[in-house]
Order: C-alpha cells, then structure tokens, then sequence
C-alpha cells in the first residue's frame, strides 16, 4: 500500500476529539507547502503541534512524499 504523507498523518490519528472538535485551532500550517485549505492541513498542524512531526529544515512537509513505514509507525 503506498501512502502519501498526508494521508498517514489522517490514518495515524483517525478521529481524534481534539482536532475535530477544536478545528479552528489547527487550519493555520506551520509548512509552507501544506495550504490551509488542504484537507489534511488539520491532522498535521495538529501532529507539529504535538511532536510527531517537524518536517523538513527549509519550512517544508512534502504531502505530496510517499511515507515510508518507518514514518508511518
């Protein structure tokens, strides 16, 4: 199964409260290649925010990057 980027970030948190519920809280992208009108935009905003994801040194995600399994776990 090949998945992009964003797409992981969407499987790894599946419905959690705190982004569906405070949606307001995670439409503003820390990456300057996620737009915050993506509709993955909120389950990365939200993965920055925790730790899980920092991207790349040049302000960039890459959502577009197939995740490898090693990123996906």
């Amino acid at each position: 199964m090949n998945l992009l980027k964003g797409e992981v970030q969407d499987f790894n948190l599946g419905e959690e409260d705190d982004v569906t519920t405070h949606k307001y809280k995670y439409l503003d992208s820390p990456f300057k290649d996620v737009s915050n009108d993506a509709w993955y935009t909120l389950f990365v905003t939200y993965c920055h925010r925790e730790g899980v994801v920092s991207g790349f040194n040049d302000g960039t995600f890459r959502p577009d990057d197939y995740g490898s399994e090693k990123a996906f776990f």
